[in-house]
């Protein structure tokens, strides 16, 4: 069994922090506070669990799938720069009446589109540097720490 060194997975940890940036999101489940205490905490186990499978399915996937795709992790960090230019020129720039949500629902789709691609492209770069082990334990520790600040 192979050790992996605290400071490998701390190195890990700190851009994953960064792109996770779990005190925005309370900022935005903050707006949630007028719920029911029982749909709140499962609102959250299910936001955890959602963001856990698809992060550790990505480490484990991601690079398998975009080499069977032909796309490379910059093309990959490009059409999510696109995505969040397009998404954010939307908002700025709607015709139409907006769409009738509520306020805390915008923020809360707003920062997961800019987070998620973040996180992936981090997930991504963190592997190839530190391996899967130390980049899937930083990623736990994050979806853990943002679980409490929930």
């Amino acid at each position: 069994m192979c050790f992996y060194e605290p400071e490998e997975i701390f190195l890990c940890f700190v851009p994953l922090f960064v792109a996770v940036d779990a005190l925005e999101y309370c900022r935005c489940f903050g707006a949630y506070g007028g719920m029911d205490r029982k749909v709140r905490q499962r609102t959250i186990k299910e936001a955890l669990l959602t963001a856990m499978i698809v992060a550790v399915g990505f480490i484990y996937l991601g690079k398998i799938v975009f080499r069977l795709m032909g796309i490379t992790e910059n093309d990959f960090m490009v059409a999510g720069g696109v995505l969040l230019f397009a998404i954010a020129t939307s908002i700025c720039f709607a015709v139409k009446k907006p769409l009738e949500i509520s306020k805390a629902s915008a923020w809360f789709r707003w920062a997961s589109a800019d987070r998620g691609p973040a996180v992936l492209t981090t997930g991504l770069m963190l592997i190839d540097a530190y391996g899967t082990v130390p980049t899937l334990a930083a990623m736990t520790i994050n979806i853990v720490i943002a679980g409490v600040f929930f």
